[in-house]
């Protein structure tokens, strides 16, 4: 698993070069770190089946089909509501989420199921049928360390462009802190290879995750300026 949020920095800087239409930048951040919402599910399931793991990982969130839905219920809404941003949101979204999916297929080395439902997966680009268990850990380890990177991005930016939302700087700095301390803890969680680290894991990168998504719309006006 790549880190979400350097997924999200790269959609940011992409940004750069898109239209300056209002929220096409952050839909694009947005929807870059959305694919894996699928964490959500797997937490839930693994109360229910040890193999949670294997059944939601890169299925639903990373198929052709995710970004095609995602995109046709936005359109559907903005017709309805009679409100065109909506569907820039949605164009964002669905070049976030592809953004994302093809990070994991080209700078990964676990298949995506690209075709979900159906049983096809893409092989990953290295040919690589397996990893040591702790550059897994690793790996999802560094998630926190660029949570905490994007949190001094968006901190950055609102300062520098006077967001509307500047009393937003207080809670990203503590979340900013919490992530770097949730690093830290991990790193030292897959020196010791720890038993159940994918459930810990869980517990700390859920809360991480929805806390990234909800700053990312919420500071919006930090986020889509003109270069």
């Amino acid at each position: 698993m790549l880190p979400t949020a350097f997924i999200a920095i790269t959609g940011l800087f992409i940004g750069k070069y898109l239209p300056k239409d209002k929220w096409l930048i952050t839909s694009v951040v947005f929807g870059a770190m959305l694919p894996d919402i699928e964490w959500i599910f797997i937490s839930i399931a693994s109360l229910l089946t040890s193999s949670s793991l294997s059944i939601f990982h890169r299925t639903l969130t990373h198929s052709l089909f995710f970004p095609i839905i995602l995109y046709l219920v936005i359109a559907i809404i903005s017709e309805l509501r009679k409100l065109p941003y909506i569907k820039i949101i949605g164009r964002g979204i669905v070049i976030g989420v592809l953004l994302h999916i093809l990070f994991d297929i080209f700078l990964w080395i676990l298949p995506v199921s690209f075709f979900w439902p159906l049983p096809i997966k893409l092989k990953q680009f290295w040919f690589i049928e397996t990893i040591e268990v702790w550059i897994d850990y690793l790996m999802l380890s560094l998630n926190f360390l660029f949570f905490r990177i994007y949190a001094w991005i968006l901190i950055q930016r609102a300062v520098e462009n006077h967001s509307i939302n500047i009393w937003f700087v207080k809670p990203l700095s503590i979340w900013m802190n919490i992530e770097f301390w949730l690093f830290i803890l991990f790193i030292l969680l897959t020196y010791f290879q720890v038993q159940y680290f994918y459930s810990f894991f869980s517990i700390a990168y859920v809360p991480s995750l929805l806390f990234a998504l909800f700053s990312t719309f919420y500071m919006n006006d930090a986020i889509d300026i003109e270069e």
